[in-house]
């Protein structure tokens, strides 16, 4: 009956309320503490360097002129803050080469998100990209 019973599903959701409500408050704690050491992690890195690339047309024309070629190994174990980094690089690049492979996937802790080459793949087509051949011989050593 605990499904179903009301005092149940009241203490459910005051302990969800309680976990989140921690969770915001260490994390506002957490970002308090890194604006008073004048501190980033590698997520503030990520978003600034986005918001940068997004906000910034002098910026975007200096790397426009200087970016030959972005190269995305590893593009499996990308996460989706990492995905629009990539994306706003390769349309100031002269070209782009982005390799990975699903099934080698393993940064799932941290965010990323194998299911985003499938993403890329329908998209690549109508931004004017090509997809190459899979590579259907292994090179790793035995």
């Amino acid at each position: 009956m605990h499904d179903s019973h009301p005092a149940f599903h009241a203490d459910v959701r005051r302990y969800l309320d309680l976990v989140f409500n921690l969770a915001a408050d260490a994390l506002d704690s957490y970002a308090e503490s890194k604006r008073t050491l004048g501190a980033v992690d590698f997520s503030d890195q990520e978003v600034l360097l986005l918001s940068v690339l997004r906000d910034h047309e002098e910026v975007r024309a200096a790397l426009a002129g200087e970016l030959d070629l972005v190269m995305v190994d590893e593009f499996q174990d990308t996460s989706p803050l990492q995905l629009a980094l990539f994306v706003e690089l390769a349309k100031l690049a002269k070209r782009s080469v982005w390799v990975g492979d699903p099934k080698q996937a393993i940064y799932g802790f941290r965010g990323t998100d194998a299911r985003l080459i499938s993403g890329i793949l329908g998209a690549i087509e109508g931004w004017g990209g090509e997809i190459g051949e899979p590579l259907v011989t292994s090179r790793r050593s035995t």
